[in-house]
């Protein structure tokens, strides 16, 4: 009896084992792991790296888009003309912009630029890709245009010839 009465005694006395993680414990976990979050941010999302793919995304879907409207264009192509800090999607039928709701040109970014050898890409009704002021010299191999920032990052954005597939490499 009284060796029962002891076990009772000793396992309500007895501190029940916490279970879990202290919060100091936490609070490091979460620091070390935020220092690591930033070095590699900085290390490997480098926020040039970012815009120059951005820039590069959007340069290649404003081409598509210059295709896509000289495939409805009835008879007419588009063109996209490339300068050192813009580019402009002109059409054949009246020198304007194909659609109202573009821009009248697409700025680049301070620091950033084009290096391009044909400044003038354009697109018939089927979508072939012809090099200068008009539909007179067929793409025989892959155009290409560069985007290049200050830090000399580089992202070239190809058209194919014949086809007109636009890629970025």
């Amino acid at each position: 009896m009284s060796r029962n009465l002891f076990v009772k005694f000793y396992s309500i006395s007895k501190k029940p084992t916490a279970k879990g993680f202290s919060m100091i414990e936490l609070i490091m976990v979460i620091s070390i792991s935020v220092l690591l979050a930033l070095f590699f941010e900085e290390k490997w999302f480098n926020a040039n790296t970012v815009s120059l793919n951005l820039l590069a995304e959007e340069l290649a879907q404003n081409i598509r888009l210059t295709q896509y409207l000289s495939l409805q264009s009835n008879g007419f192509w588009n063109q996209i003309q490339f300068f050192r800090q813009n580019y402009k999607i002109k059409s054949s039928q009246n020198e304007t912009l194909s659609p109202s709701f573009l821009p009248p040109q697409f700025i680049l970014p301070q620091g950033t630029f084009l290096i391009v050898s044909q400044t003038t890409l354009n697109f018939d009704n089927t979508g072939t890709p012809y090099l200068g002021s008009s539909l007179q010299i067929p793409l025989t191999t892959a155009w290409e245009i560069v985007l290049e920032n200050n830090q000399g990052m580089r992202k070239t954005i190809s058209v194919a010839a014949d086809t007109g597939w636009v890629h970025i490499e």
